[in-house]
């Protein structure tokens, strides 16, 4: 008797699948370019590690000059524009005396308002206060 042909897929019985190459050759091929991949990878890292060790070695030089340079320059324009106050004072009133205490003068009263400013910035760093300043520097920034 004759069956009917059916058109589906053809499966294959498990005895008939096609041959996987397990071949000591093919993993030993496998393994050695996973050992070069793996290889090339560390020196690319390691390069890369020492590439940004250079890059902060020099920001960290620039650091220390401009750490240095800037309170230097600060307190020379501080002491110039103390000497440039002085001189005038003394000159208008005729006496060095009265350049000093208006020296002593200018200073306490920059320290005082430094003083009061951290004061007032301590006190709006508390979590509550930092949110609602921040707000309020938002507005104003609008």
């Amino acid at each position: 008797m004759n069956e009917p042909v059916t058109s589906g897929p053809v499966e294959l019985p498990p005895d008939t699948a096609p041959p996987v190459d397990t071949s000591e050759a093919a993993q030993e091929t496998s393994l050695r370019d996973i050992a070069h991949e793996g290889i090339e990878y560390l020196r690319n890292l390691a390069q890369l590690f020492l590439g940004e060790i250079e890059i902060a070695r020099g920001s960290f030089t620039r650091l220390l000059i401009a750490g240095a340079l800037i309170p230097v320059f600060l307190l020379t324009i501080w002491a110039a524009l103390n000497l440039l106050l002085a001189a005038l004072v003394a000159r208008w009133l005729q006496d060095w005396l009265y350049g000093y205490i208006a020296i002593l003068i200018v200073n306490g009263a920059l320290v005082t308002a430094f003083v009061i400013g951290v004061r007032r910035w301590k006190r709006d760093l508390t979590l509550p206060r930092s949110r609602a300043a921040l707000a309020r520097l938002l507005e104003k920034l609008r």
